[in-house]
């Protein structure tokens, strides 16, 4: 009876074992530090009325509902090439903030169209220029492609914060390779 005891207690002390293993491997921590990426938009003033001088600089807001993805860079000034291979893919929430854990080391953000071939890009956002808009050629295709709208370095201490304003155009908004060349319409704006 004493050996039957025994061995029931070990069977349950070596089951509680393997569950407390089990629990500690599902709730592990993702591996990484906090990273946090902010990105927003800076609109111009682009009504035909005089603007007012809160107006007048345009505005600031949030780029939520975007996608991005995120890849390892080398460096600090590396161009994205339809060649490299994309981490994830990441939506911003309302504030234009993508949350996610990265291990030290420098990174860079495109737009998700920026993950399909340059030629498919290319046809995309290329336009036929017209007496209202006016296309800036194919190399400024090519290095608008090849820039990333983020480029940053995650350092091994705490969360890492990092932010881009990415700049819009009146009518083209943020095509910045395609020029309004025709007359504002006198309620364009905010």
């Amino acid at each position: 009876m004493i050996q039957y005891l025994f061995f029931s207690v070990t069977i349950s002390l070596f089951a509680f074992q393997l569950g407390s293993c089990a629990n500690s491997k599902t709730q592990a921590e993702p591996k990484g530090l906090d990273v946090v990426l902010k990105f927003q938009k800076h609109e111009p003033y682009c009504g035909g009325a005089y603007p007012t001088p809160d107006e007048e600089n345009g505005w600031t807001s949030p780029m939520s509902n975007q996608q991005y993805a995120i890849y390892k860079a080398q460096n600090d000034s590396v161009k994205h090439t339809q060649k490299a291979n994309a981490l994830g893919v990441y939506t911003t929430n309302e504030l234009g903030l993508i949350e996610t854990k990265l291990a030290p080391g420098y990174y860079y953000a495109v737009m998700v169209d920026k993950t399909m071939s340059f030629e498919k890009f290319y046809s995309k956002y290329e336009i036929v220029s017209d007496q209202y808009r006016q296309s800036a050629g194919r190399a400024c295709f090519e290095e608008w492609y090849e820039t990333p709208e983020l480029r940053f370095q995650v350092l091994d201490k705490g969360t890492n914060k990092f932010e881009v304003t990415l700049q819009s155009y009146c009518i083209t908004r943020l095509l910045r390779c395609i020029g309004w060349v025709g007359p504002l319409p006198p309620s364009v704006g905010r």
